[in-house]
């Protein structure tokens, strides 16, 4: 839902992409009842989007990095920089440890949660410059002191001369 927030505070439109046909459905059956005409989900991964080249403004990561697998994370860094263009935002939620580790999925036996600061990803080629950052607990909007609890929304500006 929140590509759907984005959408209508921008006026945009979205796509979403879900590797799992059944979300798709389902967020589609929602947005349609909802008559927001302007998004669309899609099944498929973030290391593979069916986008043309700087097709997007802004790319949004919400809370689904940490369970990329390690051996697709750096496709899926090169396809979110492949789809947005120069000068476009790219917005990351999820987890934001002291110290990157993994973890056992605890909703899903044989899976791991790779906990991380992935902005990293992105700043560290020297295209992206970190915009604004926030924080939080994973529970309550206000930091946490314990780092297994933290979340952050990072905002990041893809550079437009970086080329």
């Amino acid at each position: 839902m929140k590509l759907s927030h984005l959408c209508q505070y921008f006026g945009a439109s979205g796509r979403g992409v879900d590797p799992s046909p059944k979300a798709v459905k389902d967020g589609n059956d929602s947005f349609v009842q909802q008559g927001a005409t302007n998004i669309k989900l899609e099944v498929g991964t973030a290391a593979a989007l069916a986008y043309p080249d700087q097709s997007f403004d802004l790319v949004y990561f919400g809370f689904c990095l940490y369970l990329v697998d390690r051996d697709e994370i750096y496709r899926v860094v090169a396809e979110a920089d492949r789809v947005l263009k120069k000068g476009g935002f790219l917005a990351v939620l999820d987890f934001d440890p002291a110290v990157r580790h993994k973890r056992p999925y605890h909703h899903q036996p044989g899976l791991f949660s790779f906990k991380t600061q992935y902005s990293n990803f992105f700043v560290a080629n020297g295209h992206y410059h970190l915009v604004a950052k926030e924080s939080f607990s994973h529970g309550t909007a206000h930091f946490a002191k314990d780092s297994d609890e933290r979340v952050s929304v990072d905002v990041l500006f893809k550079e437009i001369d970086a080329y």
